[in-house]
């Protein structure tokens, strides 16, 4: 179990089932999966006297469950791992239930997020760079005349006139407001 967390890293965790997903299919796996790692966390910490004790492992797996069902078992199992190898801080030395909340709290409100913003942005990056390619030597009258030719199809300069002529109406009544004032 220890070699499988270390080897774990947070943008290929993100990949897998969700737990809620996993849960549909196959409840006895997931909760399985989730006590096994709870209890494995418990016994790396076997020296430490404030610590959760084992009767408390099915509230935390309930808690867990209900408020970060979005996660999957990979990313919790990296997140306890950074726990024991110290990347998340351990207050007064002592392993509870709120320490362990707070671990996969700051996983992800921080790096989860951070990894999506990331994704995003090369997303963004990569379509850009393919509409850059598809019109690429393509003149600018080729490229007008083929938005025209789509936009009359779609009906999309009636939409504009009918634009204009609520902006040129709207203009026109606020003028008259300002006069009467």
């Amino acid at each position: 179990m220890a070699s499988y967390q270390v080897g774990l890293v947070a943008e290929s965790a993100i990949d897998e089932i969700p737990m809620a997903l996993i849960r549909k299919v196959d409840v006895d796996r997931c909760e399985m999966a989730l006590n096994l790692l709870l209890r494995n966390l418990l016994k790396r910490f076997d020296k430490l006297n404030n610590k959760f004790e084992e009767y408390e492992i099915p509230m935390i797996m309930d808690g867990i469950l209900k408020q970060y069902y979005y996660l999957t078992i990979e990313e919790l199992a990296y997140v306890f791992n950074k726990g024991i190898t110290g990347a998340y801080v351990m207050p007064y030395n002592k392993l509870d239930s709120s320490v362990v909340f707070d671990w996969i709290h700051r996983y992800d409100s921080r790096e989860r997020i951070a990894i999506a913003e990331r994704r995003d942005a090369k997303k963004k990056g990569e379509q850009r760079k393919l509409e850059e390619a598809t019109f690429k030597g393509v003149s600018k009258e080729i490229a007008q005349s083929f938005i025209k030719k789509i936009s009359g199809q779609n009906n999309l300069d009636a939409d504009k006139k009918k634009e204009e002529e609520y902006q040129k109406f709207r203009q026109q009544y606020l003028a008259s407001r300002k006069q009467i004032e």
